[in-house]
């Protein structure tokens, strides 16, 4: 669970998470039609910038293989929160939160997300604010800041990735060579 709200503290597309956020009643199927019904609380609501809303179980593998129930009720419970709230419903395992290199980059963005240097910040968004629509890379921007603790520099970078202001690909280490390309006007609200 703590990885997967790691994932969703670093998604600037991520506006509120909520534990255990509602109770659904849904209708209950087997071979010859429905049977009853039965009720479902998600471990987690999430609301993500754009309006949409997502349901999700934050599962072991292991406990998803022991409850094989789960898999069978996954299409029901699709269907039910698409029907009555218009929303979608995902089991979430370590499968889909451990790979590489994403998971690494995103406990570092959380780690450097906690480390606040203003100065720092301010000589970043000064060059991000004075850029062209070009892409660059975190080296570059902090070539330009010229502020003298570089991974100050750098973490400062990271918010503005958390931040939804610039977005940096983390389908490759992070590192000063990691691409940075930035947020257009309709794709960046500045809320987050």
């Amino acid at each position: 669970m703590r990885d997967y709200l790691w994932h969703l503290e670093v998604d600037p597309s991520v506006c509120l998470i909520s534990p255990y956020p509602l109770k659904l009643e849904y209708q209950t199927f087997d071979r010859y039609g429905p049977n009853g019904t039965a009720t479902h609380i998600p471990t987690l609501g999430i609301l993500k910038a754009d309006g949409a809303v997502v349901y999700a179980d934050v599962v072991s593998e292991a406990m998803l293989k022991e409850q094989w129930y789960r898999e069978r009720r996954r299409a029901q419970l699709e269907a039910a929160y698409a029907d009555q709230f218009g929303a979608s419903y995902s089991i979430i395992t370590e499968l889909a939160l451990h790979i590489q290199p994403r998971m690494d980059n995103v406990r570092r963005l959380w780690r450097d997300n906690r480390t606040r240097d203003p100065q720092a910040m301010s000589a970043v968004r000064r060059v991000v604010d004075g850029h062209s629509a070009e892409a660059t890379t975190i080296g570059h921007i902090v070539d330009q800041a010229n502020y003298g603790d570089r991974e100050a520099a750098v973490a400062s970078v990271l918010q503005l990735a958390i931040s939804g202001e610039v977005q940096i690909d983390l389908g490759t280490p992070i590192s000063e060579n990691t691409v940075v390309t930035f947020a257009t006007a309709d794709c960046f609200d500045g809320e987050g």
